[in-house]
């Protein structure tokens, strides 16, 4: 009886992927991956790996690197560790993780491997929040008239004491509202006012403070700040950035926008 050429084939196919797997878990990998090989075994698992793919790819993945490449990559992840580490914090012992692992674990172990990693340096490194984005004021509110006497069209906005006003700062671009905070101050040489107001935050970011001048507040030129920013990262509004600002600050976590104002004395 003629053998089925299919057969046939598949018989071969069993049998090369037989020898193949035996070879795969040849205890001389682990003892290539420890280093204890004789020179004559070393030189049998070369001439193995130039067999096939599969046999290079072992012999590849077994093959010691050496005591200097294990150095550097110890050093270099200790390094990455140690940056992001806070100084308080006492740091822990890098670990070496052992090579001698077969083909069908050789991966998972990897990837578990750079897992680890990953979640060692997340737990020492802070989360990174993006820039909060660049915000502009709208100013509203104020006198425009005192005793029939028109203020100037043109220069700061005008307000007496007293006077209520609605500070509008709208983001350049959408960002959550729902971890923002905000408040407003004036400024004029050095003397700083916080004024209360209402805060309402929308869900894209932008932030409506309303409220008004105190009647204390002494006439002249006025800056009034309105800052944004992620819950608990406001600044101290007695920075000196603020005494030496001419123009919108702006961090990671917060942004301050001016308003130049001007408060008038009411007539009697």
């Amino acid at each position: 009886m003629t053998e089925d050429p299919l057969l046939r084939e598949l018989g071969h196919l069993a049998k090369s992927e037989d020898e193949l797997a035996k070879a795969r878990f040849d205890e001389r990998w682990d003892r290539l991956a420890a280093g204890t090989l004789t020179a004559e075994e070393e030189e049998e698992l070369r001439a193995l790996a130039g067999t096939s793919p599969e046999a290079h790819a072992a012999y590849e993945a077994f093959r010691p690197l050496g005591p200097d490449f294990e150095n550097r990559m110890t050093d270099r992840l200790a390094a990455e560790v140690g940056d992001g580490a806070r100084r308080d914090e006492p740091r822990g012992r890098l670990l070496r993780f052992p090579r001698a692992l077969r083909p069908a674990t050789w991966t998972a172990a990897a990837t578990a491997a750079a897992a680890a990693l990953f979640l060692l340096i997340r737990g020492f490194l802070p989360a990174a929040m993006p820039m909060l984005p660049a915000y502009a004021a709208e100013l509203s509110g104020g006198t425009q008239v005192f005793r029939g006497e028109d203020l100037p069209s043109t220069g700061p906005e005008a307000f007496a004491p007293g006077d209520r006003f609605q500070l509008v700062l709208r983001p350049a671009t959408a960002t959550s509202g729902e971890d923002l905070e905000a408040w407003c101050f004036l400024l004029r040489n050095g003397d700083l006012r916080r004024l209360d107001a209402r805060v309402e935050i929308a869900p894209g970011g932008a932030v409506k403070l309303e409220g008004s001048f105190g009647s204390a507040v002494p006439a002249g030129d006025w800056t009034l700040w309105g800052v944004v920013g992620r819950r608990g990262e406001l600044p101290d509004p007695t920075a000196p950035v603020f005494l030496t600002a001419r123009g919108d600050v702006r961090e990671r976590n917060w942004v301050a926008v001016p308003s130049e104002i001007r408060i008038h004395s009411r007539s009697p």
